[in-house]
């Protein structure tokens, strides 16, 4: 039941892109590991995932306060929400402003301080110190992701912030190239008035171009992330299609890149070559999701909402009237 009402919520959420096909959405139920995470454990990564997931659906439609606070409920039951949370900030700012953005900032706060309340009364620097533990060791027999490094290396703090610092300069080199190029030339953020007064933006960035900022800002932290257990496949899997989608790849590609990865999740337990495997199919589908789809993005608009299609074919139509008026 689980799965299937989290299948749902997603179907809705591909239904609101313009580029992914319906007839891939059957890649989302050939999943093994998903089956086995949703149907026969009791993990609460699933729970958080449905929480996020219907906060995305929210923000494609641009419902800020109510998309706050399904990722805030997401965030109250696991942490790696968080790797959404640069996504989401770009977003936010970029299709309502600064205030709008700072103000749902402070609805999800609140909602964490309220859910936290109990705990933070009977036993605050327990709760603060465990619930919020960066610092944690991961167990290297668990590891799906980092199973060919050498234990004494997936151990050593090194490691540990090397991995950040990769995750930050990836980070800010999407937000500065890859981000920035979906968002149309002539946009600008609405201001303080615009915010109060509810004003409507003809150039917004669009729903297909939110889940790809939301989408590959998870998948930038599933790459660099310190370790990768079983059950965290749930934080990305879904969004593996789109993204392939979202590529110039071939279909061939794309189907050889999803194969690749659900072998690695279903190797237990992982192997070198298992998790050599899935860190090279995430950086062919990290690297193909920067260079873009040539047919869609050739499309985009950039000026005014129109696509260079449409701007051709005005133009030449232009030029046939003044053909005809020159030879009558």
């Amino acid at each position: 039941m689980a799965l299937r009402r989290h299948l749902f919520v997603v179907v809705l959420i591909y239904r609101r892109s313009k580029i992914f096909p319906l007839w891939a959405i059957p890649l989302l139920m050939f999943s093994k590991r998903m089956h086995s995470i949703y149907t026969l454990r009791l993990f609460n990564d699933p729970v958080a995932m449905f929480f996020l997931f219907s906060s995305v659906l929210a923000l494609t439609k641009k419902r800020w306060l109510r998309s706050s606070v399904l990722f805030s409920l997401a965030l109250s039951v696991k942490m790696n929400v968080l790797l959404f949370a640069p996504g989401f900030a770009f977003v936010f700012f970029r299709n309502a402003g600064i205030f709008v953005s700072l103000g749902n900032a402070l609805v999800v706060l609140a909602i964490q301080v309220v859910l936290a309340a109990p705990f933070l009364y009977t036993a605050p620097e327990s709760y603060l110190t465990r619930a919020f533990d960066f610092g944690r060791q991961f167990d290297f027999k668990w590891t799906v992701n980092w199973r060919f490094v050498p234990e004494e290396i997936f151990s050593s703090p090194e490691f540990a912030m090397g991995l950040l610092a990769l995750h930050v300069i990836f980070l800010v080199g999407f937000a500065a190239t890859v981000w920035r190029r979906h968002i149309p030339r002539h946009y600008k953020p609405p201001m303080f008035t615009d915010c109060l007064t509810h004003a409507s933006h003809s150039h917004d960035p669009d729903a297909s171009d939110t889940l790809l900022i939301l989408f590959s800002s998870n998948l930038i932290g599933i790459i660099f992330a310190r370790s990768l257990h079983y059950q965290f496949y749930s934080w990305y899997f879904w969004t593996i299609p789109y993204l392939l989608w979202r590529t110039g790849l071939g279909f061939n590609a794309k189907i050889a890149i999803f194969i690749m990865i659900e072998y690695a999740w279903n190797v237990y337990p992982s192997t070198n070559t298992s998790s050599t495997t899935l860190l090279l199919a995430h950086l062919i589908l990290l690297a193909a999701v920067a260079m873009g789809n040539p047919v869609h993005d050739k499309r985009k608009s950039l000026n005014g909402g129109e696509s260079d299609v449409d701007s051709n074919a005005s133009t030449d139509s232009d030029d046939d009237s003044k053909n005809k008026i020159k030879t009558e």
